[in-house]
């Protein structure tokens, strides 16, 4: 006697795909108050509402809820190096506090936060307290392994992005920077951290 084990047959495992989507789910970010400078010790406040209505960067809006969000919060620090603007990581610059959400142990540089469920939203609040002065760029992402997906669609691909109101971002910083659209860390020609383009970064000025 020859015993296997079982499987179950089915029409189509991977389905075809006339047209294969891809968009970017908006997973908006606030900075309240942060249109001026901060002071040393100051709070530096970052909020975060996140329904399980998706809307897409294409206008695409579905429903999809999710039990698990995360974000990682990454501060920096701008110099001069070589007679140009880069970056130097911040994150001993500042005391973080967490108001709403947890605090995640992730292998990643910076700080990853895990949002608190309450159904239909997930929600994060947290501060940043700094003990230095300067100009530093703050940038939000999402782990890789988090997608979004449209129910009864697998078609779509919708990869999370974090977006911070150009109002709240203090682009006007890139002015001063020289010119430059983008910035790199310190002693790094090839690792861009930040666009002037983007939407997931902010700059706080630190009297």
């Amino acid at each position: 006697m020859i015993i296997c084990p079982a499987f179950q047959c089915a029409d189509k495992i991977t389905p075809y795909c006339d047209v294969y989507t891809q968009d970017t789910a908006i997973l908006r970010l606030e900075v309240p108050g942060n249109n001026g400078a901060f002071e040393v010790l100051d709070s530096i406040h970052v909020l975060s509402s996140i329904s399980d209505t998706i809307k897409t960067v294409q206008g695409k809006v579905f429903l999809s809820p999710f039990s698990s969000l995360n974000a990682n919060i990454q501060a920096f620090k701008v110099v001069t190096a070589n007679n140009s603007s880069a970056l130097n990581y911040a994150n001993v610059e500042f005391n973080m506090i967490v108001n709403d959400g947890m605090l995640e142990n992730s292998p990643s540089q910076g700080y990853t936060f895990l949002y608190r469920r309450s159904q239909p939203f997930n929600r994060l609040s947290v501060s940043f307290v700094p003990g230095f002065r300067g100009l530093y760029l703050f940038v939000v992402s999402n782990t890789s392994y988090f997608e979004i997906t449209e129910p009864n669609n697998d078609c779509a691909y919708y990869a999370p992005l974090s977006f911070i109101d150009e109002t709240r971002q203090q682009r006007q910083y890139w002015d001063s920077l020289g010119g430059i659209t983008s910035l790199r860390l310190a002693g790094s020609n090839s690792f861009v951290v930040a666009n002037k383009a983007d939407r997931n970064y902010f700059f706080v000025r630190v009297n």
